[in-house]
């Protein structure tokens, strides 16, 4: 008997830098790459491939500095 996928969602923004943000809002709460995939409803690919945009985007050497950086966003725009 094959075990039952569970109901995908569908991806919740329509465009990429819509879903860019997704992304980086789950990866700054400390969602592995596999986790967002699963929330939004697309593969671990595509996200892969949003955080590859991302990095190159914003400099970011690894995974680990892009999330640094958007901590660091993080607390900068609640000082505001």
């Amino acid at each position: 008997m094959a075990k039952e996928q569970p109901k995908r969602k569908p991806p919740i923004s329509p465009t990429p830098e819509a879903r860019d943000n997704e992304i980086l809002k789950r990866l700054g709460n400390g969602l592995r790459i596999s986790e967002i995939a699963a929330d939004l409803g697309i593969s671990a690919r595509a996200v892969e491939t949003a955080l590859y945009r991302q990095r190159r985007k914003r400099n970011a050497r690894t995974l680990a500095h892009l999330a640094v950086m958007i901590e660091r966003d993080k607390t900068a725009s609640e000082a505001e």
